[in-house]
């Protein structure tokens, strides 16, 4: 027994030497050192085949109707992504202790329980392009918080009312017709502002925390920013949308692993125990007020597929300002990044700024962010107040769905002009140029290009729909 131990710590110790040096070129350093030192963790591995070719393809192609082109996507996803993860899930039942979890969205595969001998059997395969340990991202955290319950909403809160939401409903648009996805902490069903428009149906509910069958939130911001684009009572920019949200944080964190469950579901929903997957079920947007860190594209595979299949990815741009180059990831990705703006039109000392460190101009767009009402977890009648890009992100995720209202069918780089052309940019000049572009020039890199404008987004959805096709 003593001879194979000393063994075993010999073979130990040549993998850990394996893996300290040289440095695997597929492996993050980080987990390199953390493995190399025992630890025992949770890994994403990504495929080298990627999705891009079967993205590529989709795009390249017309289809009679978006469920028939979802469809399309999902499937062609699914094959590439099991004839792709084959070899390495082979490779994986080596380690029978391992709890493997595989994603088609963006064709990775999550391995919790990996020590370095895991790691270095990856890392030597040709079809793993790279391995990181599994992140762990924050929600954008609410700046102050207040409470009360029982209290009559107004017609439309501060917020709504600044963006023009109201004259948007006036027009006869508040959202009818769309389906909006939060992937946030929840949200509490039984509310009085959401409970009447829960999508419902058994597709309207996702947990990969905890596989629970009903909408719930333990923390209340997953309520406040659903409630901010869908809510009735007035603290909802889209009053008559539907709605459906995903756990993606089970409490202020959230795991990787739960973002990317969240945003394969999203593209194709299932029942809440992930049966029955009905991809005609999916979402016209997806809001999201949670991020962290720059120029990091771990979200790239999901929000690449939700672009295929017609889903706006909507993302607050973060809470670290005031400093210019504090653009947040997802945020400064490839989608629509939204930063605060107050009361008195200036701009949320708290809102993140760009430059992204890619140099591209970010936040995208503004929206009010400060001293925000929408509904409270706490109780079905209960309100809170909150201020973040967090909630500056629902306002903008609801001016998308009053459009896509007008529009279902509107491309993205419509529906971005759109967005952009129509926001109001009587906004209050900041100290900092950020990226050397003047605040009083819009688009900047602290409002973007402006505040958005519901009545205005409409009425400009309404004349591109009746303008003759060429």
């Amino acid at each position: 027994m003593a001879k194979f131990a000393v063994s075993l710590l010999f073979a130990l110790t040549i993998v850990g030497a394996s893996l300290a040096s040289p440095q695997l070129p597929k492996v993050d350093p980080a987990l390199q050192t953390r493995v190399t030192q025992g630890h025992v963790l949770n890994v994403m591995v990504s495929l080298t085949a990627g999705t891009q070719s079967v993205l590529n393809s989709i795009n390249a192609r017309s289809f009679a109707d978006r469920a028939t082109r979802i469809n399309s996507l999902v499937s062609s996803l699914q094959a590439h992504a099991g004839a792709t993860q084959a070899p390495v899930i082979a490779a994986l039942t080596e380690f029978p202790t391992l709890v493997v979890k595989t994603f088609w969205v963006s064709n990775q595969i999550y391995v919790s329980g990996a020590n370095a001998a895991v790691v270095q059997k990856l890392a030597a395969m040709d079809e793993v392009a790279e391995i990181h340990e599994e992140k762990i991202i924050k929600i954008d955290e609410p700046i102050n918080y207040s409470e009360s319950d029982g209290e009559i909403a107004p017609a439309a809160e501060w917020g709504v009312n600044s963006i023009n939401a109201p004259e948007a409903w006036d027009l006869g648009f508040t959202g009818r017709g769309a389906l909006i996805a939060t992937i946030d902490t929840g949200a509490r069903v039984s509310h009085v502002t959401l409970n009447d428009n829960f999508v419902g149906g058994g597709y309207g509910w996702f947990d990969p925390y905890q596989g629970t069958s009903a909408p719930n939130d333990q923390n209340g911001h997953g309520t406040h920013t659903t409630a901010n684009i869908a809510g009735k009572n007035g603290v909802g920019v889209a009053p008559d949308a539907k709605w459906m949200a995903c756990k993606g944080c089970s409490t202020s964190s959230c795991t990787e692993v739960a973002l990317i469950a969240c945003g394969q579901w999203v593209t194709c929903p299932t029942w809440s125990d992930g049966s029955n997957q009905d991809c005609t079920k999916a979402p016209t947007l997806s809001s999201n007020s949670w991020g962290g860190g720059q120029g990091d594209s771990f979200y790239n595979g999901v929000i690449n597929a939700w672009h295929a299949a017609g889903i706006t990815p909507v993302f607050a741009i973060g809470n670290s300002g005031p400093l210019c180059s504090t653009a947040n990831s997802p945020g400064d990705q490839n989608v629509i990044s939204v930063g605060a703006s107050t009361a008195a039109n200036g701009l949320a000392l708290f809102s993140s700024k760009g430059p992204s460190i890619e140099g591209v101009l970010k936040p995208d767009i503004s929206a009010p962010g400060e001293n925000i009402r929408s509904a409270s977890h706490t109780s079905d009648t209960a309100y809170a107040t909150n201020s973040g890009t967090s909630m500056a992100c629902p306002h903008v995720a609801g001016v998308v769905a009053l459009v896509k209202a007008v529009n279902p069918n509107i491309s993205y780089s419509d529906l971005q002009s759109l967005l952009f052309s129509s926001a109001t940019p009587n906004l209050t000049a900041t100290a900092r140029n950020c990226g050397g572009i003047d605040t009083s020039t819009f688009p900047n890199n602290s409002y973007g290009y402006g505040k958005v404008n519901a009545r205005n987004a409409v009425l400009e959805a309404l004349r591109k729909l009746k303008q003759p096709k060429i």
